[in-house]
């Protein structure tokens, strides 16, 4: 009995080590082909990136794109350097008055401008460049101090709503105005469409200014949108565009210079 019962124990301790031999085998082997299959996935990745028409849709991305979204959309390194070299001939190239301003949006300077509006030009210019509203910092500047409102505030709603117009409902529409808000305008659906930027930028600080006054901040804007997550992102966004403060009173002349403005008006 004994004997059997020894000779039954040494079975099953063979028939559990033969078990664990074929489940660390079949481990392997499971891990091998997991490995395969990544790496196949990862050179089917690095083929598609050097063939069309994948690359071109890269290339188009980059154009439109900030780095930051580049880097989401392309992650290996292949891909990612295309879209650099892409991207490379928009990049600031040249200074005016310290500020850079792109080559796409070159900003031509306005005669009789003072020093301080070409400096919020050039810093909604340089906020704008590289978009499809880029070049239209002086629209954006000269409506919004005409109504007292922020400079940066519908720049800022356009970066927010469109992307600064590059995923819009059509029509120009860069801030995410529906139908009915700007009278006198078309529609596209339940939006309202424009007939250029400039109609757009203007037809929707006017439209600020009309419902909220000189407005300074989005906290003060509420019925534009029903989040406050939009108003934060708005004010984020704001902070970004250099501010060079506001106009500088005129100089105060005296004595002698304000005879001799008199002296000169008088004939």
């Amino acid at each position: 009995m004994r004997k059997r019962s020894l000779s039954r124990v040494r079975l099953r301790i063979r028939k559990a080590k033969r078990q664990a031999t074929l489940f660390s085998i079949k481990l392997d082997v499971a891990l091998v082909i997991i490995m395969v299959t990544i790496l196949a996935v990862k050179l089917t990745i690095a083929v598609n990136v050097r063939t069309e028409p994948l690359g071109k849709v890269l290339v188009a991305y980059a154009v439109n794109h900030d780095s930051s979204t580049i880097k989401a959309v392309a992650k290996d390194k292949v891909s990612y350097k295309k879209i650099q070299v892409a991207k490379a001939p928009t990049a600031p190239k040249r200074e005016d008055r310290g500020l850079n301003v792109s080559r796409s949006a070159p900003f031509v300077r306005p005669v009789g401008e003072s020093t301080h509006t070409i400096a919020w030009i050039n810093s909604l210019n340089k906020f704008l460049a590289g978009s499809p509203m880029s070049g239209m910092g002086e629209i954006f500047y000269k409506t919004a101090k005409a109504k007292g409102i922020d400079p940066r505030l519908s720049p800022s709603i356009a970066k927010v709503e469109s992307g600064l117009g590059r995923a819009t409902p059509g029509g120009y529409n860069a801030f995410g105005m529906t139908a009915g808000t700007a009278p006198g305008h078309s529609r596209n659906g339940s939006w309202q469409a424009f007939g250029s930027w400039q109609d757009a930028i203007q037809s929707n600080i006017s439209f600020i200014g009309y419902h909220w006054g000189s407005v300074k901040s989005p906290f003060r804007m509420r019925g534009y949108a029903t989040s406050t997550v939009w108003m934060r992102h708005v004010s984020s966004v704001m902070s970004t565009i250099q501010n060079p403060g506001p106009e500088p009173p005129p100089p105060v002349l005296g004595p002698a210079e304000a005879s001799i403005n008199v002296g000169n008006n008088g004939g």
